[in-house]
């Protein structure tokens, strides 16, 4: 289930609570914006999250279920979830040894 927040905060929390009662299942809420990068959500994290989930809800209309939604280069791109566990990425080198200097 997919909830856009809007002014009233909360509402996912509330609506968890209520598909709990009425059904008998556990839900956990989850929110894209301090997902996506960790922290206070900035503009950009609200708009990667809209995007995002308009684009995961397209997928299930469409009858792409079990893949994952995300962006690569400003795209919108769809990835297997069978892939996102299988295919490894190695950090970049660099980066590592900058973060290695800075936490020294």
């Amino acid at each position: 289930m997919v909830v856009a927040e809007g002014e009233q905060p909360g509402d996912s929390f509330r609506i968890a609570q209520q598909v709990k009662e009425e059904t008998g299942l556990e839900s956990r809420v989850c929110i894209l914006g301090h997902v996506q990068r960790g922290g206070s959500p900035t503009a950009r994290d609200r708009l990667l999250a809209t995007t995002l989930g308009i684009h995961a809800v397209k997928a299930l209309l469409d009858g792409q279920s079990g893949a994952m939604v995300g962006e690569i280069k400003g795209e919108i791109t769809y990835t297997p979830l069978r892939e996102t566990w299988e295919h490894q990425k190695h950090p970049n080198g660099d980066l590592h040894a900058l973060a290695k200097l800075l936490c020294s």
